[in-house]
């Protein structure tokens, strides 16, 4: 039954809503084009987009070069071996937040600000194959959008006291790092390698756990900006590259009970080095690295400092510090509904970097490929009711 309020909303709708599209070649390539306003079906929910915020995964899909390493493609396995490729013309970005305008769903009100998960079927229990498939951005078109339609259940609403910028930083970044330390319960300690936005999110994540913190950084700055979060030790791994040594020394030589592996394959030998006897290495998604063997940058004679991947043993590594290796993706819809109650418990707020206008969408994603920034890359549309009050 349509109401006089959901009426009145339906008449100021515009009949046309702006996203960008991109043909996966280069960020350049992108297109903003306007297409007519999407309508919602029984189950589903229209939402009005107020933020956006970038991966580096963005960046991958937008310059063709995701799920391109040879470990991944070809062939792929499950559900993906007689998939055809997502089209061409692609609305890219995954995390957003934004307000429900039109509801074809009894549990999700009209009004109501939401976040949509990375992983649109992934509910709860174990990810399979066609929740691992069911991802924004790729090969689901994304978020880049003014209005964008989504499955009821795919969305959960956020807590009032974030914004939609802040809250717009939560659905892959930190429901990541939640996924990897909110089923370690014999963790005291954790690495949180780089200050990526997943790293990010783990230090505050488990600042708030009461966990000991150990973050390798990439300058001085970002040594600075962690500390001010609470990280207890901050290693710069570009003064100090074999920082595993450090790691061992702020944990009296036995390691750390966790490892956020963000790095790259180059890294995984010094994870395996630190990691404390029966401890655990999360590999985070793409961000874990895509190149097989390709060398670590080399020293001032063009030699590589670090072994390549193929070339270390490591089942034996993992024997030898009893560890296991995870792999993680992502976060059910339960997680990110644990997760938010903890952020809301904590009050904590994402880190938000940089902050573009939809119109400059390419700027944004230029600078996140250059990977220089700290906290996450947001993309601002017009502003929700909420931060216009403030």
């Amino acid at each position: 039954m349509t109401t006089t309020i959901q009426t009145d909303w339906i008449r100021m709708l515009p009949p046309e809503s702006k996203q960008w599209t991109t043909p996966q070649s280069k960020i350049d390539a992108l297109d903003l084009v306007s297409v007519r306003l999407p309508t919602p079906n029984k189950g589903e929910v229209l939402v009005k987009i107020h933020a956006i915020s970038l991966n580096y995964r963005d960046v991958q899909v937008c310059t063709g070069k995701y799920e391109h390493s040879s470990s991944l493609l070809p062939p792929r396995l499950g559900i993906m071996a007689d998939k055809p490729a997502p089209e061409t013309n692609l609305v890219p970005c995954s995390d957003m937040c934004g307000t429900v305008i039109l509801s074809q769903d009894s549990k999700i009100k009209q009004g109501n600000r939401v976040i949509a998960l990375f992983h649109q079927s992934f509910l709860d229990g174990a990810m399979d194959e066609h929740d691992a498939e069911s991802t924004l951005g790729y090969p689901l078109h994304g978020v880049l959008a003014q209005y964008k339609v989504f499955p009821a259940t795919s969305i959960v609403p956020v807590p009032k006291y974030l914004s939609a910028q802040e809250a717009s930083c939560l659905p892959l970044a930190a429901l990541a790092a939640w996924s990897s330390l909110e089923s370690v319960k014999f963790a005291k300690t954790v690495l949180l390698q780089g200050t990526s936005p997943v790293s990010i999110a783990g230090l505050q994540l488990a600042k708030a756990t009461g966990l000991q913190t150990v973050v390798t950084a990439p300058s001085e700055d970002h040594v600075k900006r962690a500390q001010e979060l609470g990280a207890d030790t901050v290693i710069n791994h570009q003064t100090h590259w074999e920082w595993q040594d450090a790691v061992l020394d702020a944990t009296d030589k036995k390691g750390v009970d966790v490892i956020l592996e963000t790095g790259s394959t180059r890294t995984l030998r010094k994870s395996f080095a630190c990691v404390a006897f029966g401890g655990q290495i999360h590999a985070v998604g793409n961000s874990a690295g895509t190149e097989d063997d390709g060398d670590d940058g080399g020293d001032e004679k063009g030699k590589a400092k670090t072994p390549q991947l193929h070339r270390l043993n490591v089942g034996g590594l993992a024997l030898k510090r009893n560890a296991t290796l995870r792999a993680v993706l992502g976060g059910s819809r339960k997680q990110m509904l644990d997760m938010l109650a903890f952020y809301e418990k904590n009050k904590i707020k994402p880190v938000v970097g940089k902050v573009f206008k939809f119109e400059e969408a390419k700027q944004a994603l230029e600078y996140v490929a250059k990977g220089e920034g700290f906290g996450k890359v947001v993309i601002t549309l017009e502003e929700s009711d909420d931060e216009k009050k403030e």
